[in-house]
C-alpha cells in the first residue's frame, strides 16, 4: 500500500503534536476520524505506527519513515510551488495605464523597476481624464484622483494628497483657472464657488496650470504633489474638503489578467512612495 497525502499528514501532525485529539484539532476533523483512519492505516500495513510512551504518541520505525518521507513530499511541493510563482512572474504582453497629466510624472518614476523586473511587458501610457476609459475596452489599468471610484470598478488606495493656493514671487493679481473641460473636478467647482474668475487664465490642464502659475501668470488652486515641482510658494491651504486620494483602478473583467493583477500589487506601494516623496 502507498500512503496518500492525508495519510502522510496524519501520522505528520500525530508525531508533531504527541496525541491524537491536538492532532485532530490542527488538522481540522474530529479525533474518532483521526483514530479510525490511524486504525485503517495500521491495519493495511500490518505495522504499528504508534507507541505510547510517557502519556504521548512516539512514532515507530515505519511510522518515523512516513514522517521523514512526509517532510520530503513537503518540501518538494514547496520547491514546486516556488518554481510555479517564479514561472507567473515572467510576464509578457502590452498593459495599457491611463493616468492624467499631473500624475503622469510619479507614474513614470515608479514604473522602472516594473519594467526591469518584466522585460516582456510593453507598457502603454494614456494620457486621459476620463472614468470611461476602463469600462469601453481601452485602458488595463487607470492611476487617477478621485475621492470615490466608480462601484463598477476594483480599487486600490495608493496615497492622500492636499490642495492649496500657490503663486510665483512676482506674479499678476488674477487666478489661473480650469475651463470647461475641468469644471465637474472639485477644485475647479469651489475656486469657481469661492472666487469672481470673470478675468481669470482658463486652461484645460492642471500641469499646464502649475507651468503658468510659475510663469507669473497668476494664482493657481494646485495639488501638493504639483506644485512642489515648481518654483511656486503657497500662499493659502484649501479646505479639507479638497483633499482627494489616488487610485489605482480595474475593471473586473480584469481581476483574472495575470498582467494586471501584478501590475497593481507591485505598482501600488511603489507609486505611494513615488507621490508621498512629492509631497513630503
Amino acid at each position: 500500500m502507498t500512503p496518500d497525502q492525508q495519510d502522510l499528514r496524519l501520522v505528520t501532525a500525530i508525531a508533531r503534536h504527541g496525541g491524537m485529539r491536538s492532532a485532530a484539532a490542527a488538522l481540522g476533523v474530529h479525533a474518532a476520524t483521526a483514530y479510525r483512519r490511524l486504525a485503517a492505516l495500521e491495519a493495511a500495513f500490518g505495522q504499528t505506527l504508534f507507541e505510547r510512551m510517557d502519556g504521548r504518541l512516539i512514532p515507530t520505525a515505519a511510522g518515523q519513515d512516513i514522517v521523514e518521507t512526509a517532510e520530503t513530499v513537503d518540501a518538494a511541493l514547496a520547491g514546486l510551488s516556488r518554481r510555479l510563482d517564479e514561472r507567473h512572474d515572467r510576464l509578457s504582453g502590452d498593459i495599457s495605464i491611463a493616468t492624467t497629466d499631473t500624475l503622469l510624472p510619479i507614474l513614470t518614476a515608479a514604473l522602472k523597476p516594473f519594467a526591469e523586473a518584466h522585460p516582456a511587458v510593453t507598457p502603454h501610457i494614456v494620457i486621459s481624464n476620463a472614468m470611461a476609459d476602463l469600462s469601453r475596452g481601452g485602458a488595463m489599468v487607470a492611476f487617477r484622483p478621485t475621492m470615490g471610484p466608480p462601484e463598477a470598478l476594483i480599487g486600490v488606495k495608493v496615497a492622500e494628497f492636499e490642495f492649496a493656493i500657490y503663486a510665483a514671487a512676482e506674479t499678476l493679481p488674477r487666478w489661473i483657472s480650469p475651463d470647461d473641460s475641468l469644471a465637474s473636478i472639485p477644485s475647479a467647482r469651489w475656486l469657481a464657488d469661492h472666487h469672481d474668475l470673470s478675468d481669470a487664465l482658463r486652461i484645460n490642464s492642471l500641469w499646464a496650470a502649475g507651468e503658468s502659475c510659475a510663469a507669473g501668470l497668476g494664482r493657481a488652486l494646485l495639488p501638493d504633489y504639483v506644485a512642489r515641482r515648481f518654483p511656486i510658494r503657497r500662499l493659502s491651504p484649501a479646505p479639507t474638503e479638497l483633499r482627494s486620494i489616488a487610485w489605482l483602478l480595474y475593471h473586473p473583467d480584469n481581476r483574472r489578467n495575470l498582467r494586471v493583477r501584478r501590475f497593481v500589487q507591485q505598482m501600488a506601494p511603489r507609486l505611494r512612495e513615488a507621490l508621498l516623496r512629492e509631497v513630503d
